[in-house]
């Protein structure tokens, strides 16, 4: 029997030691160019290979439901993460909120050169105007939330072009086929080689920021959870809080020694 015991566990070892060999990470579109640079230097540091999904937090959310096979959830809300811990779905404990995204104004079309794009937006003065899809992505319901904030929504209806993630929504504007678009500021970061001819911060009628916290959790079905954890801790780094910071977002203090 003991013979037996130990032959079985010979047998499982390699299966174990490629347990924690790679990490399927479902990412929110706007995250997605930052989180390709994270995890190059994660797999360089651990040899852990990443693997990455991005969508709309809306479907990402619905797979995840659904039983997809993922490990870690990087989202563009804080609210589904924190319903799947309540479902059981993810661990409490693995909960944070990763990067703080801001909406902007943004455009790269002539026309708003060396003009007040943003008295454009509010006159209606741009043919179409992108923002992401309000029912399934993060941004396009802040996107939402500033029009009516600032009696745009009614107005705006004709012109909306939706995309179905904050990144296609991006491509609409990049492309020509919107005038303009509510975006994520992290997007025009990592397109520095487009020009902007319009470029505003948002702010809601209270004079505050609109910003969209982007929440992180380690699903319970994940089949590498060591693994899981030491990439949440690489994205906890002073390193990665830098590199966060020069794509465009807002970052959580970082712990001492990290």
């Amino acid at each position: 029997m003991r013979l037996r015991a130990v032959l079985l566990l010979a047998t499982l070892l390699p299966v174990l030691a490629l347990a924690d060999d790679s990490l399927t990470v479902a990412v929110a579109s706007n995250f997605q160019f930052a989180v390709t640079k994270v995890a190059a230097r994660f797999t360089a540091t651990t040899d852990i290979d990443i693997h990455v999904v991005a969508g709309s937090t809306g479907k990402l959310y619905a797979q995840i439901v659904n039983g997809a096979p993922y490990d870690i959830f990087l989202a563009a809300d804080k609210t589904r993460p924190r319903k799947l811990v309540e479902d059981g779905i993810a661990s409490a404990e693995t909960f944070w909120i990763y990067a703080t995204g801001q909406l902007v104004l943004w455009s790269n079309h002539p026309k708003f050169t060396d003009r007040d794009c943003y008295r454009d937006l509010t006159e209606g003065n741009y043919s179409y105007l992108a923002i992401a899809n309000p029912g399934i992505a993060p941004y396009g319901d802040v996107a939402r939330e500033f029009l009516i904030s600032r009696g745009l929504w009614e107005s705006a209806q004709d012109k909306l072009v939706f995309g179905e993630n904050i990144s296609q929504a991006f491509q609409f504007v990049a492309s020509g086929n919107a005038t303009m678009g509510l975006l994520a500021a992290s997007q025009v970061a990592a397109k520095p080689q487009l020009e902007s001819s319009c470029y505003r911060r948002l702010q809601s009628k209270a004079g505050q920021p609109m910003l969209v916290q982007q929440g992180a959790v380690i699903l319970t079905r994940s089949k590498s959870p060591s693994a899981a954890r030491r990439f949440m801790e690489f994205m906890q780094t002073k390193e990665i809080s830098i590199l966060l910071e020069n794509s465009g977002y807002g970052t959580a203090p970082v712990a001492a020694g990290r």
